[in-house]
């Protein structure tokens, strides 16, 4: 029997897993069936009866797979022989991002370790724990950690400049990154303007880190 053309309308929502099919004009018509099948149209994997429903879920779908959904019209719940079919290609499954790898500091922060020293042109040497490559290389992990999660964030906000101290702004701007992507181990508390930034607190921030799953 050939197809019919439904006089109303109608139309189809998908997931990657569910096809929901309804009518949005039944015309003069009040009984509906509708069928999904194979995209060949030979098989037959669910149906669903003459009815008053105008909606059909199906679902447990296979993502990217093309159906020909199916749906039959009458006046009565006997049927009349009329049916219409669409074709519907349910959306594919985004691959899972990987996982960013771990962080690991590479400079001194080992609580009473001996401070590194870097000499100067002018012959004095400065002491440095932690340099600004270093906290941004660890911010931008930070940021591959929350796109992994699907979030959107920026860290231009709290990278930091060469030559500059570490303020607290720039602890707490990366705790409160830290923080939005809930991680199994809490960030350190927050330091106060004045406080030394210790050793536990920024192996604190990588242990958190490193703690998403």
């Amino acid at each position: 029997m050939a197809a019919s053309v439904f006089p109303g309308s109608w139309e189809c929502d998908y997931t990657n897993t569910t096809i929901t099919a309804r009518v949005t004009d039944p015309d003069e018509y009040s009984y509906f069936s509708w069928s999904l099948r194979t995209a060949d149209g030979n098989t037959t994997l669910q149906s669903r009866g003459y009815s008053l429903a105008r909606t059909a879920s199906f679902t447990g779908l296979t993502p990217a797979t093309t159906y020909r959904v199916y749906l039959s019209w009458s006046h009565s719940t006997t049927g009349e022989g009329n049916y219409e079919y669409d074709y519907v290609t349910t959306q594919a499954v985004e691959p899972q991002p990987e996982r960013p790898d771990n962080w690991e500091w590479t400079s001194t922060v080992a609580a009473n370790a001996e401070v590194p020293l870097t000499p100067e042109a002018d012959g004095t040497y400065l002491a440095k724990y932690l340099t600004a490559a270093e906290w941004d290389g660890f911010i931008a992990r930070c940021i591959e950690f929350a796109q992994y999660l699907g979030m959107s964030v920026s860290g231009s906000q709290i990278s930091t400049t060469p030559g500059t101290d570490m303020e607290a702004s720039d602890v707490n701007a990366v705790i409160d990154l830290l923080t939005t992507m809930n991680p199994p181990t809490s960030p350190p508390a927050k330091v106060a303007t004045g406080d030394v930034i210790s050793a536990a607190t920024i192996n604190g921030l990588k242990n958190s880190l490193n703690s998403i799953t």
